[in-house]
C-alpha cells in the first residue's frame, strides 16, 4: 500500500539517514553481523508546529512497520487494543464521521501502513502471535481477529486481567521481531497513536539477549491466557497495601504456607518474604549499545535491565517496575535532575475498591530533593480524560520545596517543579457526529494527549508503559527498558526538555484560572474558523497567558508567549486586571512585579487577532479587550502598593502602556521601544496619551530611539543623550510643534526642515504626519497633557471604537492588512493624507459616545486619580 507522506517536514540529512536505517534493516540479521543498536522512538500529533524536534529520534509508525516488514521467522505482539485501520463510519469510534480528507490530514494512513506490514507478514508465513486486552469495545480485537483467521500461523488471543487481580489491563506495548528486534514504548496498536498523540519509546536492534528476556515475559502472558482463573486465584489480606484483593494463588502477597505452585514456565521466587521485596542486585546487561540516532555512541559495555508488572508475571532476577522507577530516581547525583513525563499520576489506585494508598514515587522524589539537592521536573497530562484529584496530588509534591526550605540542618537546593502538558486541541476531540448532529470536535476520540512514560537522571533512563498509578504496577501488565547508556540519556534528556520549554505547557499551581482562559479562546477561534487549517497556530495564541511565580509577601506575574512576543489578547488583560485586583486585596501581598518571557516583555496588541475579529463583524469582541486592557492599565497606574515593571526586550504600544503608568520602571540594555500603532492605521493608547504627552517640550513623535530617551529622561534617571538625537535641539522641535493646529506644526517643521544646515534632521517626524492616525496621535498629545490617566483612557478608548467600527475610516484593517497579514507594506489610507481630513471625520473619533454604547467606566471614586505635574509641559 502507497502512503503519502508529503506531510512531514524532513530535512536532507534526515532522509539520508533514514535511507540508510532502511537498507540496514532490511538486510539478513544474522547473530555474528550484528551489533546491539537503539534508537529513541517519537510520535509527534500534528498541529504542533512550534515543537522543537529532537534529532536522530524515530518515528513510531515507521519503526512498528519496520518490525513488522524485516520479521522471517516469528513476531509477537502484545497490545491492549487495536485500531490501526480508521474506523469513520462505526458509531462506537471515536473516527466516526471524519471524512476521508479530515483522515489523511490527521494522518490515518500511518496506521494502515502498519496493518498492511503485518498482513505482508502473515502471508510470508511468518509465525505471528497477537495477545491482547479482552474486554475492550467489541472492533478493538476486530483487527488481530482478521489477520489470524483461515491463518494457522497467525495465533490471537486475548487475555482479561480483572480475573486475576480484580481489576488492571494488558498495558503493555511490546514488539518482538525474530527474537531479535524489539519495541517497547508507550504506543498502542492505533492509527491515532502514530500521528495524533504524543508517545515515546525505544527500538532495539540486533539484541538476542534482550528480545528473549521479554519474549519469556511474553510467554508468561500466553501462558496465563490459558489458565482457569477459577483454580489459580484467591483473596488475600494485603499487609503490605492493608486491603483485602484477589491475586494469582502463587502470589508473594500469600504467605508462603498457603501459595500454590506457579504454572509460569518462570517466576519469580522470595521464600519466606511476603510481597516482593526490592532486589538488591536486579539483573543487568552489560551490552555496547551503539546509539546511530546520536552522535555520542560508544562501544563500551554498558548497564542495560528489564523491569515488568506485575509482579506475579516477574522472573529470575529482573526487577519489578515500580522497583526500577524508584531506582531511576535515586540514581540523580548531587544537584542533579530527574525529569519524568507520564500521562497520570496518582498517588493512589484508580481501580481497585477499596482505594490504595500509594507514595512509592512521591517519597523516592522527596528523599533526592532533601537528601541530593536534586531538582525534579516532572510533565503530567492535561487531556479530555483527566483523572479526579490528579491536580490536588501533584500540588501535594510541591509542598516538599516548603518543608525543605524549613530544614534546619540543611541548605535546601533542592526542589520540585510541576508542569501540565497540554496538546493544543485535547478539549474538542470524540466523534464529528452523534445522533446526526454535528458534535464541534474536530479531532477524533482519545488524542492529543502527552501519553509517554518515563523517566531520565543525569545518568541513567527509564522507558515504561506504564501510567503513575498504584495499578499499573500491582495489577496491570507492563514492561520497561532502562540503561545508563549516556547517549541515550542525553538524547532522553533533549527529547523531555523540547516538551517542557514549548509553549504547550503550563505550571500546575496555576492551572485553575490558566485552564479556563484557555478553553474559553480555544473554543472562541474555532467558532472563528482558525482552527486546523489556520495561518495562524491557534495553541500557541491560547497559550500567550501569564503565570504567576511568588514567595512571602512579593508576586510576579509572567507574560508567557514568548513565540508571539507576549502579545496580548483579552484573556490575558483579564487575567492580569483580576491578579492585580487579588493582590491588591491581599494584606500578604506587598510587593508586586511584572516580566515578560523570551525576548520581549510585550509586543501590544494581537493585532492580527482583532484586525480578524473585525473582519468576521465580531466588533464586540474587540470593544471587550479595548475594556479590559484600559482598565487593567488604569488599576496599574493607581495602585496602592509598590509594583514593578521589567521592561527588558521589546516593548511596543500596549506593552508600554501595561508597563509606564506604574510606580516603577526598569529598562535594560536589551529594552527595545516603539510606538508604531500609526504605521497600522491606529492610535497609540493603552495610557499612550498620558505618557507620551509628558515627555520634554512639544515633541510630537513614533520614532523609537527619540521616545526611548525622553522616557527615560522623564521616567528615570541620568540620561546621555545622542547630539545627533532630535532632543538635543528640542528648542527646533517646540517652536514647530507649539502651534494650535497640525498643518500650522506641519508646515513649520518642513519650514525648518529647509532652513536647517542639518539636512537629515526632522525627516522622521515630517513622514509619519500622513494620515488619519496622525491627527490623533497630534491632539492626543495635545490635549492629554493636562488630563489624568483616567480622562486620556476614556478618550483612547472613543477613538478605538471608532477604528474599529469603520464609520469614517477603515485605516486599522488597511494598516494591518499591509503590515502583518499581506505584507505587501503599500496601505491605501482612506483620506490619502492628513490635508484631506475633514473637522467632521475628527469630531467623529473624539466625541462623546451615542448612548446605546456606554462609555468607559473606571473606578475613578474608589481610586486616587493619578496626575502628575499638568499645568505646564516639561522643557
Amino acid at each position: 500500500m502507497k502512503v503519502d507522506r508529503s506531510h512531514r517536514r524532513i530535512t536532507a540529512a534526515a532522509v539520508i539517514a533514514l535511507v540508510v536505517l532502511l537498507s540496514l534493516s532490511l538486510l539478513p540479521a544474522t547473530e555474528s553481523s550484528s551489533q546491539c543498536k537503539a534508537w529513541l522512538v517519537q510520535s509527534i500529533p500534528t498541529d504542533m508546529p512550534t515543537l522543537r524536534r529532537v534529532p536522530g529520534v524515530l518515528s513510531t509508525a515507521d519503526v512498528l512497520e519496520w518490525l513488522a516488514k524485516n520479521s522471517t521467522e516469528r513476531l509477537d505482539v502484545i497490545a491492549q487494543y487495536w485500531q490501526l485501520i480508521a474506523q469513520p463510519e462505526d458509531p462506537r469510534s471515536g473516527d466516526f464521521g471524519y471524512s476521508k480528507e479530515d483522515l489523511q490530514r490527521f494522518g490515518a494512513q500511518e496506521g494502515a501502513s502498519v496493518y498492511g506490514a503485518i498482513d505482508d507478514a502473515a502471508n510470508r508465513n511468518v509465525s505471528i502471535r497477537l495477545l491482547s486486552h479482552s474486554g475492550v469495545y467489541p472492533d478493538y480485537t476486530t483487527e488481530p481477529s482478521n489477520l489470524a483467521s483461515g491463518r494457522p500461523n497467525v495465533k490471537n488471543v486475548t487475555l482479561l486481567f480483572s480475573k486475576w487481580w480484580g481489576s488492571g489491563v494488558v498495558h503493555a506495548k511490546v514488539w518482538i521481531s525474530d527474537r531479535r528486534d524489539v519495541y517497547i514504548g508507550s504506543a498502542n496498536n492505533d492509527w491515532k497513536s502514530l500521528t495524533q498523540v504524543k508517545e515515546l519509546g525505544i527500538y532495539l536492534v540486533g539484541c538476542p539477549k534482550i528480545a528473549r528476556k521479554v519474549e519469556t515475559y511474553f510467554e508468561n502472558l500466553w501462558t496465563l491466557a490459558s489458565l482457569d482463573h477459577t483454580t489459580h486465584t484467591t483473596t488475600v489480606s494485603d499487609k503490605q497495601w492493608q486491603v483485602d484483593r484477589q491475586v494469582p494463588c502463587w502470589s508473594h502477597f500469600l504467605d508462603s504456607k498457603l501459595r500454590c505452585s506457579s504454572p509460569l514456565p518462570q517466576t519469580v521466587e522470595t521464600h519466606h518474604v511476603a510481597g516482593y521485596p526490592i532486589l538488591n542486585d536486579p539483573y543487568m546487561f552489560k551490552l555496547p549499545l551503539q546509539t546511530p540516532g546520536y552522535n555520542d555512541s560508544s562501544l563500551q559495555p554498558q548497564s542495560s535491565y528489564l523491569s515488568f508488572a506485575p509482579p506475579e508475571l516477574t522472573f529470575g532476577r529482573y526487577q519489578a517496575d515500580e522497583q526500577a522507577w524508584i531506582e531511576t530516581i535515586h540514581s540523580v547525583g548531587n544537584g542533579g535532575t530527574v525529569r519524568i513525563s507520564t500521562m497520570d499520576w496518582l498517588g493512589q489506585s484508580q481501580y481497585t475498591n477499596p482505594t490504595v494508598y500509594w507514595l512509592s514515587l512521591s517519597s523516592a522524589i522527596s528523599e533526592v530533593v532533601f537528601s541530593k539537592k536534586a531538582t525534579v521536573k516532572i510533565l503530567v497530562a492535561y487531556w479530555a480524560h483527566f483523572i479526579d484529584g490528579t491536580d490536588q496530588y501533584l500540588k501535594s509534591l510541591l509542598y516538599s520545596n516548603v518543608l525543605c526550605s524549613y530544614s534546619t540542618y540543611n541548605h535546601c537546593a533542592g526542589k520540585v517543579e510541576i508542569k501540565y502538558y497540554v496538546v493544543p486541541g485535547f478539549n474538542l476531540t470524540g466523534p464529528a457526529t452523534a445522533n446526526g448532529t454535528d458534535t464541534g470536535n474536530i479531532y477524533p476520540g482519545y488524542t492529543r494527549v502527552n501519553h509517554g512514560k518515563y523517566a531520565v537522571s543525569d545518568v541513567r533512563a527509564h522507558i515504561g508503559t506504564s501510567n503513575l498509578i498504584w495499578d499499573y504496577f500491582y495489577t496491570t501488565a507492563g514492561v520497561s527498558f532502562g540503561t545508563y547508556n549516556p547517549a541515550i540519556v542525553s538524547q532522553l534528556q533533549d527529547v523531555f526538555d523540547a516538551d517542557w520549554d514549548s509553549p504547550y505547557v503550563v505550571p500546575v499551581e496555576e492551572l485553575g484560572e490558566e485552564l479556563q482562559i484557555f478553553l474559553l479562546f480555544i473554543n472562541s477561534i474555532w467558532v472563528f474558523g482558525f482552527c486546523c487549517n489556520a495561518s495562524i497556530n491557534f495553541f500557541t495564541n491560547v497559550k500567550t497567558q501569564v503565570t504567576v511565580e511568588g514567595r512571602a509577601k512579593s508576586r510576579a506575574a509572567i507574560l508567557n508567549g514568548p513565540s508571539a512576543l507576549n502579545a496580548l489578547h483579552n484573556s490575558m488583560a483579564a487575567r492580569l486586571k483580576r491578579l492585580y485586583e487579588s493582590w491588591e486585596d491581599n494584606p500578604d501581598i506587598g510587593f508586586v512585579l511584572m516580566k515578560g518571557s523570551g525576548r520581549a516583555f510585550c509586543s501590544g496588541a494581537d493585532a492580527v487577532s482583532l484586525y480578524q475579529l473585525v473582519n468576521e463583524g465580531d466588533v464586540d469582541e474587540c470593544k471587550k479587550f479595548f475594556e479590559t486592557l484600559y482598565k487593567f492599565v488604569y488599576i496599574q497606574g493607581t495602585y496602592l502598593k509598590p509594583d514593578v515593571a521589567i521592561m527588558d526586550g521589546i516593548t511596543m504600544g500596549a506593552g508600554a502602556g501595561i508597563a509606564i503608568p506604574g510606580m516603577f520602571r526598569v529598562v535594560t540594555d536589551k529594552t527595545i521601544f516603539s510606538n508604531p500603532e500609526a504605521q497600522i492605521g491606529f492610535h497609540p493608547d493603552a495610557g499612550a496619551s498620558f505618557y507620551l504627552s509628558r515627555l520634554p517640550g512639544y515633541l510630537v513623535t513614533d520614532e523609537p530611539s527619540v521616545i526611548e530617551t525622553a522616557l527615560a529622561q522623564q521616567y528615570g534617571d541620568l540620561v546621555y543623550l545622542d547630539r545627533r538625537s532630535i532632543l538635543s535641539k528640542l528648542d527646533v522641535a517646540d517652536r514647530c510643534f507649539s502651534h494650535d493646529t497640525i498643518e500650522e506644526s506641519f508646515d513649520a517643521l518642513v519650514g525648518m526642515r529647509y532652513r536647517s544646515n542639518e539636512k537629515g534632521y526632522g525627516v522622521g517626524p515630517v513622514l509619519i504626519l500622513h494620515s488619519m492616525p496622525d491627527f490623533h496621535f497630534f491632539i492626543q498629545i495635545r490635549e492629554g497633557r493636562f488630563q489624568s490617566l483616567d480622562q486620556c483612557l476614556a478618550r483612547e478608548y472613543r477613538i478605538s471604537l471608532a477604528a474599529i467600527s469603520n464609520r469614517v475610516s477603515s485605516d486599522f484593517s488597511e494598516g494591518v492588512r499591509a503590515r502583518l497579514v499581506d505584507k505587501d507594506f503599500a496601505p491605501k489610507w482612506n483620506p490619502p493624507s492628513f490635508k484631506d481630513v475633514s473637522k467632521d471625520m475628527v469630531d467623529c473619533y473624539f466625541s462623546l459616545l451615542p448612548e446605546v454604547e456606554p462609555e468607559l467606566k473606571l473606578p475613578t471614586a474608589l481610586r486616587e486619580p493619578f496626575m502628575q505635574e499638568t499645568d505646564s509641559p516639561k522643557k
